[in-house]
């Protein structure tokens, strides 16, 4: 399993969140194909967030993410959730951490309190293994 279909099957957010991120998905889905292309994605996530280059050099990183990545709205959805915890892990004096994200911070921890433990035995994709040692 990779880091983006980790993502896609794991990652939850808040119906209102889910209702912005979507907003924010079809403004730039100008063709309505129901897919956004990278810069497409990036310029979605700037209008819902006040992000720094590093934080999207970050996203790029931890997807793994190449020019060429078409992103459906599952996927953006997720990709959204994570920009807040990149947000909440790496704050930057010009970007804004959202209000919202950090009243969860406490059962993010329990959900990968002993993580190392957890996946000792197990077979996990290094693009996986990185993306959850670091909302770890």
């Amino acid at each position: 399993m990779s880091a983006v279909q980790y993502l896609c099957a794991h990652c939850r957010c808040d119906e209102a969140l889910g209702t912005l991120f979507k907003t924010a998905f079809s403004q730039q889905d100008r063709d309505r194909d129901g897919l956004l292309s990278m810069k497409e994605t990036e310029q979605a996530l700037l209008s819902l967030f006040i992000l720094h280059p590093d934080h999207l050099s970050r996203l790029r990183e931890l997807l793994r993410a190449g020019r060429d990545l078409r992103t459906d709205l599952p996927l953006f959805t997720a990709i959204s959730a994570l920009t807040t915890r990149v947000l909440l892990k790496e704050p930057q004096s010009d970007a804004v951490k959202p209000e919202s994200i950090s009243g969860k911070e406490g059962l993010e921890l329990a959900d990968f309190f002993a993580l190392n433990w957890k996946l000792e035995n197990i077979s996990v994709r290094d693009d996986l293994r990185a993306l959850l040692m670091y909302l770890a």
